[in-house]
């Protein structure tokens, strides 16, 4: 059997990485002095994990926009109060 890249990429980053990820988190987490940088590697190590979660789940779209399949107009703002003007 020859594994090609597609094929191990899920391993990849379902093991490997997140898996670096989350023993960096704990080891700042259980630490004494946590390292703001390190904990942030390590979330950034999950990161890849957590988006295609995200598109199993039906989270919606990565780019931080919800996705719609009804193109509606927005809704239309209430009128608000006009600005006062100069009495004399």
């Amino acid at each position: 059997m020859r594994w090609s890249l597609e094929k191990a990429w899920p391993w990849i980053r379902d093991v490997a990485i997140t898996g670096t990820g989350l023993g960096v988190i704990w080891s700042q987490v259980f630490s004494g002095h946590p390292n703001a940088e390190l904990l942030a590697a390590g979330l950034g190590l999950t990161a890849p994990t957590i988006f295609k979660a995200r598109e199993i789940i039906g989270g919606g779209s990565t780019s931080g926009t919800p996705t719609s399949s009804s193109s509606s107009p927005p809704p239309e703002r209430p009128p608000g109060p006009s600005s006062p003007s100069s009495q004399d």
